[in-house]
Formats: C-alpha cells, sequence, structure tokens
C-alpha cells in the first residue's frame, strides 16, 4: 500500500522541472499510500521508531476537483497537469499538487492570469510564482540543481548497479565453474601420477 514518494510517481520533460519543483515544494517527498489506515500505522511506526516525520497522501481520501481553467489566453498558459505523465491510478495526488497550477509564458502573463482568475495559480518556466491569493515569488533558480534532475539520475545509476550486479553473479557463477573444472583437473592430475 506505499507507493513511493510523488516525484517518482510522474515524468515530465527536462525543460518544465523548474515549474514543476516551484509548484511541488517539499510536496514531492510526500509520500503516497493507498490508505489513510496505511498512513496512521506508518505514523505510529516513525513514532514508536523515533524515526522522524513525513507527510503521508492516501489515495482513498482525495478526489479529483473539476478546474475551470483560463481559455483566453490562448497557449501562452496551460494547465500544468497536463505537461505532467503518470499513472491514472495516482491522478487524485498529483492533481492536489498540481491540479490547480498553470504555466504562463512570462511572469507579466502570470499576473495578468492571476488577476483574471482565482481558480488557479500560475507559474512561469523559470520558476516565478504568482499565487491565487496575488504572492509573487520568483529570483534566480540554479536549473543544475533540480531534485527530478537527481532523482532521475538516482534511478538511471540503480538501474545500472543492477545490471551490474547481475553481470558479477554471472561472472562469479562461471568463476564457480571453472573453479570446478580445475579442481577434476586437479584430481584426475594426481590419479594419473
Amino acid at each position: 500500500g506505499v507507493h513511493g514518494c510523488l516525484m517518482e510517481r510522474f515524468q515530465c520533460q527536462s525543460n518544465i522541472n523548474t515549474a514543476v519543483e516551484t509548484v511541488a515544494g517539499n510536496s514531492l517527498f510526500h509520500i503516497i499510500v493507498e490508505d489513510d489506515t496505511i498512513a496512521t500505522r506508518l505514523t505510529q511506526l516513525l513514532t514508536q521508531e523515533k524515526s522522524g516525520r513525513a507527510t503521508f497522501i492516501p489515495l482513498n481520501r482525495l478526489a479529483v476537483e473539476n478546474v475551470r481553467y483560463p481559455t483566453e489566453f490562448g497557449k501562452d498558459v496551460m494547465p500544468l497537469i497536463k505537461r505532467l505523465k503518470f499513472d491514472p491510478k495516482f491522478e487524485p495526488a498529483i492533481h492536489q499538487v498540481f491540479g490547480r497550477a498553470v504555466i504562463c509564458r512570462s511572469v507579466e502573463l502570470a499576473a495578468e492570469v492571476s488577476k483574471a482568475t482565482d481558480q488557479v495559480s500560475c507559474v512561469t518556466l523559470a520558476g516565478e510564482q504568482v499565487e491565487r491569493r496575488g504572492a509573487l515569488r520568483g529570483g534566480y533558480v540554479d536549473a543544475r540543481k533540480s531534485r527530478l534532475e537527481a532523482m532521475r539520475e538516482h534511478a538511471a545509476m540503480a538501474k545500472k548497479v543492477e545490471q551490474i550486479q547481475q553481470e558479477v553473479a554471472a561472472i562469479q557463477t562461471g568463476l564457480a565453474d571453472v573453479s570446478q573444472e580445475i579442481t577434476e583437473a586437479t584430481s584426475e592430475l594426481s590419479q594419473l601420477r
């Protein structure tokens, strides 16, 4: 019933990493679980083991809201959730975090969209964010320190490690076979003497 971190349950193109990370914030690390019973048990276990804190997203407690996205701005404004790929099973969790966000071409357009509707928060590809209630966040974001990119690299390295471990196991099996052949040959040699 534990499905892993939110960031492991969707894919997106690298060019929107900053926008996705800005909208999600620490929610990227929230753990998706099947239901609130599992979340409760895990919370109790964390308390019992004094292992820290975690935020759980129980799928059974979520419903996908119907959000009215602004359409009068054309292709310059796009719902962020439409740029994510994910298993439909996780749609409630993905929608909870990204469902009310749109990507805007510029921060000026984001401010305009924000004034026109209180349904959505706006974010640019550079990570400037204009929230539904009017707050504006922005500044320099080092794209080389992307958490999503780091997660992708980690997954690729884990896959390589698994592949190398399989190769090592095959080599060890071959080595054992050769060792057995040497033992048999040594035995035959000693019998011939």
